[in-house]
């Protein structure tokens, strides 16, 4: 809804849409963060880049990239002028009013 693309995760016959998967994983390891016994566990694994924090990295690189496109592509369309309907999203919204393709993502 606030990107105004649907990633099709109600229909079970299609695989898991990449950055959907990308920003479960991203969210779930970061809610870990907050059940680990020390707290400088995950600090000392982020510096070391290995196990949880590799794939949380990995994960919010795939969701920037992948959601840079879609704001890439949402821009194209507002530059085209595909009808006002395309305008009812939130990244529509905050890219009509001129913010940064950067900042919005």
């Amino acid at each position: 809804v606030s990107l105004g693309w649907d990633p099709d995760c109600l229909d079970l016959t299609r695989p898991v849409n990449p950055l959907v998967e990308a920003f479960d994983t991203a969210a779930e390891i970061s809610a870990r963060r907050a059940t680990e016994p020390v707290y400088a566990i995950w600090k000392v694994k982020r510096v070391l880049n290995v196990g949880s924090e590799r794939k949380l990295k990995e994960a919010i690189k795939t969701v920037h990239v992948l959601v840079s496109e879609i704001v890439r592509a949402k821009k194209k369309s507002l530059e085209i002028g595909t009808g006002e309907e395309a305008k009812q999203d939130l990244l529509s919204r905050f890219l009509a009013a001129g913010h940064d393709c950067e900042a919005v993502r």
